[in-house]
């Protein structure tokens, strides 16, 4: 196997790699249960309100994720 010296990405075992995977399952863990919840809305809206009840839930979500992105850069800013 055949050692290569590289500047760049994350070394592995370095600290930030497990920082960087828990952000990342989080994400994935919050998006399933925000879909989730999204499907179980959508279902008990009348259909004439789907439209506008999906474009709040939208914006939710983008509004959420922004909050998520914030918090995550502070704790791994403080991991550092």
């Amino acid at each position: 196997m055949q050692h290569i010296e590289s500047d760049k990405g994350t070394p592995q075992g370095g600290l930030i790699s497990p920082i960087l995977a828990n952000v990342y399952l989080h994400y994935k863990k919050y998006c399933i249960y925000f879909d989730e919840i999204v499907e179980k809305i959508l279902k008990n809206v009348p259909e004439q309100n789907k439209k506008y009840v999906q474009k709040q839930l939208d914006q939710l979500e983008k509004n959420l994720w922004i909050t998520y992105i914030i918090g995550m850069r502070s704790i791994i800013e403080m991991a550092l």
